[in-house]
């Protein structure tokens, strides 16, 4: 996600969208939205949710491949203990297992492609750095120190390389660096932000978002900056850019339909045939795009709902979730209303399916021959 980490980092009050001076008379939801963009980005990973609803509820009706547990992973950050924190768990919800435990803020977690380490952002130092973690939690280290704020990293498919955003002069660009923080390179150095760094399933390529203001258009270049072009047009509130499995198409989310709140989208590369998937269909909510499932029939994305207090916008829930790439009924991946931020990995390209056919009787005597 890309957002302003200069001016608010990841932590642990309730921030609203707008100055703390009210209005009189409280503009539209959109209108505060539009008018808090520059300033106020990533509400999830910057504060707490407001506590307007209990941290829990049911499932979604679910519609889960037999096993999805035992060969997906997703990596998450929840508040649900109190703090931001990096988990991880199975493409149903099971296996929990929490990954960072400290009194700083943890979160925009990045899988690599075999989800054997997690990279994440954290401003355990007070600025923002990027961390490493192997899937089991051990193995914990820094990989940037520069003293400015570093975040929103994505591991390289082989898990060798990160790519993140540095605020660096009031602006963010993106760098690209060996993973234990050797060899950072600068890859932007335009004088609007470059955000969101995403890389192609082979490692061949970057797409990431260059922002004017609230809207933004997806780059692609080579991992060294070279042969950069814009290859959509701009669009509304963009971010979250991620790969399809096949290197095929981007998934985002954006304003699609011009009432000021995100749908998830889809695009070729080559930047034709942008579509929604998904549209939450409500005031006040947001559809975060996350990531692909590992054999690319659904998008995990984070449901977020706002409310409005004296004027001001706040964070109500977060849901983790899943759609059908077609389009239809999200299902729901936690339970808790406290999870955002997920990045999806699979074991194998499909669900494991046993299809081995019966062995011929055979006697003793033949079998041992």
């Amino acid at each position: 996600m890309w957002r302003s980490f200069a001016h608010t980092m990841l932590v642990l009050t309730v921030v609203a969208l707008l100055p703390a001076a009210a209005p009189a008379s409280p503009p539209p939801p959109g209108e505060i939205k539009a008018r808090a963009w520059a300033d106020f980005h990533n509400p999830l990973s910057l504060a707490s949710p407001a506590p307007a609803h209990p941290d829990t509820m049911p499932l979604v009706e679910e519609v889960t491949p037999t096993g999805m547990g035992e060969w997906t992973r997703v990596a998450f950050q929840s508040y649900r203990d109190g703090n931001w924190e990096i988990y991880t768990a199975g493409g149903d919800g099971s296996h929990l297992t929490r990954l960072t435990n400290h009194a700083g803020s943890d979160g925009l977690p990045s899988f690599d492609r075999a989800a054997a380490q997690v990279a994440f952002a954290s401003n355990r130092n007070e600025n923002l750095d990027i961390f490493i973690v192997r899937a089991d939690g051990s193995n914990l280290r820094q990989v940037t120190s520069s003293g400015d704020d570093e975040s929103q990293p994505a591991l390289s498919p082989q898990g060798t390389r990160i790519a993140y955003a540095r605020d660096r002069d009031d602006n963010l660009d993106i760098y690209v660096a060996n993973t234990d923080g050797s060899n950072s390179t600068r890859i932007t150095y335009h004088e609007m932000p470059d955000v969101d760094p995403a890389w192609s399933p082979d490692g061949s390529k970057l797409a990431w978002v260059n922002m004017n203001g609230y809207v933004g258009s997806i780059v692609l270049a080579d991992p060294n900056g070279s042969n950069a072009r814009t290859i959509s047009a701009p669009l509304r509130y963009l971010e979250n850019v991620t790969w399809s499995p096949d290197g095929r198409f981007l998934a985002f989310d954006y304003d699609a339909d011009g009432d000021q709140w995100n749908e998830i989208a889809v695009m070729a590369i080559d930047g034709t045939g942008l579509h929604t998937v998904y549209d939450p269909g409500a005031a006040l909510v947001d559809a975060w795009m996350g990531s692909w499932t590992g054999e690319g029939h659904w998008l995990a994305f984070t449901r977020t709902e706002y409310v409005i207090q004296d004027g001001r916008l706040y964070l109500s829930s977060l849901r983790l979730q899943r759609v059908p790439l077609t389009g239809g009924n999200p299902v729901a991946i936690t339970a808790s209303l406290l999870d955002a931020n997920p990045d999806w990995r699979s074991f194998d390209v499909t669900p494991p399916d046993s299809a081995v056919e019966p062995l011929p009787a055979q006697t003793p005597i033949n079998f041992y021959r």
